[in-house]
């Protein structure tokens, strides 16, 4: 029986864009039980508002070209992920190299938040990017717990934090 289940579902364990791709689609689950997961288009949502807000202005930024960045961090983002890289393998063997989406999305950010919002601590991010609540709770921060830039990325194990 759990092998006709694998067989059956087996497109579940095809992904359904490249690591380094934006995320265009995502699986939701199947009301039929045993079918497959319907494949919906777009990024899935987070369930956190602040990440949605702040994703949708960085996604939008990106889109328009990084307009008001800093010479030196519109080089930089251009190198990163609008060159083509290539390492080599143990073997010896050139391959391509990409970043994961992840990876560009949190580095995107940072300098968004940092350069052209000029976001330097927790309560300036949830006034400029979270609702009334958040709002609330932000004037309850001391300003003397909050005076350093405190920013949070998704970065995975292995995901070439390291890499020179």
């Amino acid at each position: 029986m759990p092998f006709e289940v694998t067989q059956r579902n087996a497109s579940a364990l095809e992904p359904l864009f490249k690591p380094w791709e934006e995320p265009t689609r995502h699986r939701l689950p199947n009301p039929t039980p045993g079918a497959p997961a319907i494949v919906a288009p777009g990024r899935r949502p987070s369930k956190v508002p602040l990440v949605r807000a702040v994703r949708a202005e960085v996604d939008a930024w990106r889109r328009g070209g990084y307009a008001g960045v800093s010479d030196t961090s519109r080089a930089l983002l251009q190198h990163w992920f609008h060159n083509e890289h290539r390492v080599k393998t143990d073997a010896g063997e050139e391959v391509p190299f990409h970043y994961h989406w992840a990876q560009r999305e949190a580095i995107e950010t940072f300098i968004y938040l940092y350069e052209l919002r000029h976001v330097r601590n927790v309560a300036e991010l949830l006034f400029e990017f979270g609702d009334n609540q958040l709002a609330d709770l932000a004037l309850g921060i001391p300003p003397e717990q909050d005076c350093w830039a405190k920013y949070c990325a998704k970065i995975a194990t292995g995901a070439g934090k390291t890499k020179s």
